[in-house]
């Protein structure tokens, strides 16, 4: 890291001219901003679907149905586990907005084939023993909002790290002065290893990845090997809802969830004020660590406010709800969803495929232009409606992502949890899909940063400070 040179921007802004941004930190931003080109964030085609309305509102009134659970301890006939993998794979094939997209070569009939052939294999059939049978074969959903019994299918990828350091040189890196060839089997190096933005010349290994570990093998140049130590990395626990300060005159927030504002008003428009305040100085940090997600329509009401405009953003997401249909008015008053309908239908711009399907698409050709300084964190728990409002925000000037890599619950969303009527096993998923280039974004793994580090709130202070 260069040594950073303190001087005050022009144009101060109200109640901020004591503020001084280095200018090399302001230098820092103007080459990330050159590195975000538009080629890289080309989107895949949205799958096409032909759907009933008649067969959507018959799949709907069996979610609604079904949305408290019985007792899930008695044993289960053969004859009830059939009738409600019938009925759990017929409300799937309406309501699942990502069906179309995971249904390569038939998935999902071939899934349910299989869970009525284990049905019938196994002699007694409790409910342990159906959703075990249940979540074998519907792994190939890779979409961490499809929860059985509130768990993904998958465990969630966690970031490694260990404390020891490592030189990078001529010929290569170097850990204590041996010349490293491969950790483990990753003989790129420098997709494991990442420059230290808080030490000039160190780097240090960080690996996302769906197992654990507590050690990796080092591979020298000698054909020595060494075991060490490696350590998840640690979460961004907060005791408060919503945290604004300042640091170093600059104002920051942090915030736990994206405050649904149905049910969170007066949380959502604290969080929404501090829009219009980042948009007013000349620096601001917004803290996602530990973000869980929450209202997608605050997130992007966040975003408006703070950059004026409604472009940006390098997804597509699909929806498959009869939006503009009267009945379904009456659905949503008749339950208690999270979010007001009219809200979705007014503060995204839908446009309507059909009558059960309507599109939105984010994205800009270009950087749009933003004068704030704006330095985002992330880690592994950014998840869901925060990675939305990180992907809109990477179409800004001047914005710093630092941490770690966010959780990667991009692809679906959360909309409906049943109890299926027999075994009350619980399933919960969503009806949007959402695209995005994989060389941008992955599901479980998530949107990279541009500066990787374990210590985003000490970093930060660096940026501004030296």
């Amino acid at each position: 890291m260069v040594v950073l040179l303190s001087l005050p921007l022009q144009g101060c802004r109200k109640g901020q001219d004591e503020v001084k941004i280095p200018w090399k930190t302001e230098q820092l931003a103007e080459q990330i901003d050159q590195t975000r080109k538009t080629e890289a964030y080309k989107l895949p085609a949205m799958p096409k679907e032909k759907s009933s309305l008649q067969k959507y509102w018959k799949a709907l009134d069996y979610a609604l149905e079904n949305q408290h659970a019985s007792s899930p301890s008695r044993t289960l006939t053969k004859k009830e586990a059939r009738e409600d993998t019938t009925a759990l794979f017929a409300m799937l094939k309406e309501l699942y907005g990502c069906y179309a997209y995971f249904n390569q070569s038939d998935a999902f009939a071939q899934a349910e084939e299989a869970i009525l052939q284990d049905i019938e294999r196994i002699r007694e059939l409790d409910y342990t023993g159906y959703r075990s049978c249940i979540r074998t074969h519907l792994r190939f959903l890779e979409d961490q909002h499809f929860l059985i019994d509130q768990t993904p299918l998958k465990r969630p990828m966690v970031t490694f790290t260990m404390q020891d350091t490592f030189e990078k040189r001529k010929d290569g890196f170097y850990f204590k002065d041996k010349r490293v060839t491969a950790i483990d089997e990753e003989t790129k190096l420098e997709t494991v290893l990442k420059e230290d933005a808080l030490h000039a010349g160190r780097y240090v290994y960080y690996q996302k990845i769906n197992e654990q570990k507590t050690e990796v093998t080092l591979h020298f140049a000698k054909e020595t090997a060494q075991r060490q130590k490696v350590l998840p990395l640690a979460a961004h626990p907060s005791d408060k809802a919503i945290l604004e300060k300042e640091i170093q005159g600059v104002p920051y927030v942090h915030t736990a969830r994206m405050f649904y504002a149905k049910r969170e008003q007066e949380k959502a428009d604290a969080f929404l004020k501090t829009a219009e305040k980042f948009k007013d100085s000349k620096a601001a940090i917004l803290d996602l660590r530990g973000n869980s997600g929450g209202d997608l329509l605050v997130a992007e009401s966040w975003y408006r406010s703070f950059s004026g405009t409604a472009k940006g953003g390098h997804m597509q997401t699909l929806l498959k709800l009869p939006l503009e249909n009267p009945l379904l008015e009456e659905k949503f008053h008749a339950e208690d969803f999270a979010q007001s309908l009219s809200d979705l239908r007014k503060k995204e711009a839908w446009k309507q495929l059909d009558e059960l399907h309507a599109v939105v698409e984010r994205r800009s050709e270009k950087q749009i232009k933003n004068d704030t300084l704006l330095f985002v964190l992330q880690d592994d728990q950014t998840a869901s409606a925060a990675e939305h409002l990180i992907d809109r925000l990477h179409s800004l000037d001047h914005v710093v992502f630092i941490g770690t890599p966010t959780a990667g619950m991009l692809r679906g969303s959360s909309f409906l949890t049943v109890y299926l009527k027999h075994s009350s096993l619980e399933v919960s998923f969503g009806n949007m899909l959402t695209q995005f280039s994989d060389s941008y974004a992955k599901e479980y793994y998530g949107i990279e940063p541009d500066i990787w580090t374990n210590d985003a709130s000490a970093l930060v202070e660096q940026l501004l400070t030296q």
